[in-house]
């Protein structure tokens, strides 16, 4: 309970401290208001005034040039270095070539002839010795077949004169191939009836009630007599009969087959007549046709003793070269295929050496603009690395298809090629082109920015030997927007001044 009566005398106690504090506060933020509005009114702000100064331009003589013009990037045509012999024939040859020092560094630049690595003269001379081994092969198979073509020559040349007059053979063949099947139809057909004839007559004869009066009108059709027919005994008759009926079935049996068989044969022997005449009808196409399989092969032949030779001549170089591979441009090397105990491969390049005789820049042309341009067309070149340096270039080659579209326009791929290319040049730099579609060349030219056009009068400062300035009147003509013309009003050599305004206090 004592506690809670001192409570209320502590709060007492605490709030008129705070209440000095804040006063304390709010009394320095008052005081720096004062001060501030004393330093503002004992120091006023300085004022501000614009003063002219001068930048020296020279007049010149020289050219002015206006077009199209757009930014792009250089790309450099490269030369690739390659192992020439194929991988597999590096396989067929069962070796393989290694190399022993590289020469150069990626960066490097080199001149044509420069050494870029050695490979081992010892593998060299073994793959030397296999190729020369597959040459000769080579050529003896070539033999053989150049003796083939003669001989298949000749064959093709007989099968051409039969496959001629083969047409009417075919009619010929095919005519007696029906009648062939008709008489062995007719044949069996005549068997039958001879055999049920004598069936019958026997049977009349023998056994039936007048059989006298059927051999009357009929002749005896069989191998008996009627007097041999009487002797006989009614079971050497029956035997007969039996025979005759066995004969009979297999004749039926014939007969049947033949009649199927005509139909099956039949359509066999009128393909045969129809490929017969396709044959003969084409015979000159077929013989064509046999003549260029035998070209084929022979041609075959022919480039495999090609190959074999190059490979014989390729190997024969590098050995003569001690085995060093060398730069076939002056460029600077881009890659390097190999280090030192490498195996060589045709599939990897010994090295990719930049061209700098052939660059290229590539910008993009709004399709407003394209069909002012064309192939041939001069152009303007400066690259960003090389701000006071102007190359020229001619238009290589334009794009049909759209680089870039969609949207408010339509753009086209341009190359141009430079005419004096530097080997300072590298794949990328960027640059701006101008395809020059007016010019004015030897001209008398000052800067753009050194004259000031009043109610249409143009005048320039010219400074003097002696430091005075003149204000001078001039005329102007074409412009690139950079340099104007100078048609009267000054002289080459005279300096002007280009005036800026600069702000001081």
């Amino acid at each position: 309970m004592d506690s809670m009566t001192t409570q209320p005398a502590a709060n007492e106690v605490l709030q008129p401290k705070r209440r000095r504090k804040r006063g304390i506060v709010f009394g320095i933020i008052a005081l720096v208001l004062v001060i501030a509005c004393v330093v503002v009114f004992l120091f006023p702000r300085e004022t501000q005034s614009t003063i002219s100064t001068y930048k020296e331009s020279r007049v010149t003589r020289g050219d002015i040039t206006a077009g199209i013009s757009e930014t792009g990037t250089v790309s450099i045509d490269y030369e690739t270095v390659k192992y020439e012999i194929s991988n597999s024939k590096m396989d067929d040859l069962g070796l393989s070539v290694s190399v022993q020092e590289v020469y150069v560094k990626s960066g490097q630049k080199v001149e044509a002839g420069d050494p870029l690595i050695l490979i081992s003269t010892t593998d060299l001379q073994e793959q030397l010795d296999n190729a020369q081994l597959s040459l000769k092969q080579a050529q003896a198979s070539l033999t053989q077949a150049q003796l083939d073509q003669t001989l298949k020559k000749l064959d093709a040349e007989s099968n051409y004169e039969t496959n001629k007059i083969l047409a009417e053979s075919a009619e010929q063949t095919y005519e007696n191939t029906l009648k062939s099947l008709e008489n062995s139809i007719t044949q069996y057909e005549n068997e039958v009836l001879d055999l049920n004839k004598q069936i019958k007559y026997i049977k009349s004869y023998c056994y039936g009630a007048g059989g006298g009066e059927y051999s009357s009108k009929h002749e005896n059709p069989t191998k008996y007599t009627d007097e041999q027919l009487d002797e006989m005994s009614e079971t050497a008759i029956k035997n007969v009969l039996e025979g005759l009926n066995d004969d009979l079935d297999v004749a039926e049996t014939a007969l049947e087959k033949a009649q199927l068989e005509l139909e099956t044969k039949q359509a066999q022997a009128k393909n045969q007549l129809d490929a017969d005449t396709f044959t003969s009808e084409n015979a000159k196409t077929l013989y064509e046709v046999e003549l260029s399989q035998i070209e084929n092969s022979l041609s075959s032949a022919e480039l495999k003793v090609e190959s074999a030779q190059n490979d014989v001549e390729q190997f024969s170089e590098y050995l003569a070269n001690n085995g060093v591979i060398t730069s076939p441009i002056s460029g600077t090397i881009m890659t390097l295929g190999y280090s030192a105990g490498d195996e060589l491969s045709s599939n990897n390049p010994i090295a990719i050496i930049s061209n700098p005789a052939e660059a290229y820049i590539s910008v993009s042309i709004v399709q407003e603009d394209i069909t002012t341009l064309e192939l041939g067309q001069e152009a303007s070149i400066t690259l960003d690395a090389f701000p006071d340096d102007v190359f020229t270039g001619t238009l290589d080659s334009m794009s049909v298809q759209p680089s870039r579209s969609g949207g408010s326009t339509v753009s086209y791929t341009v190359d141009s090629r430079f005419d004096s290319p530097s080997d300072k040049f590298f794949e990328g730099m960027t640059g701006t082109v101008t395809f020059i579609t007016n010019q004015l060349k030897d001209v008398l030219m000052v800067t753009n920015r050194a004259i000031t056009n009043n109610n249409g009068v143009q005048t320039v400062k010219v400074k003097h030997d002696d430091g005075t300035i003149e204000e001078r009147e001039i005329t102007t003509g074409f412009s690139d927007g950079r340099n104007v013309e100078v048609t009267s009003g000054l002289e080459e050599g005279e300096v002007v001044l280009i005036e800026s305004q600069v702000v001081s206090r």
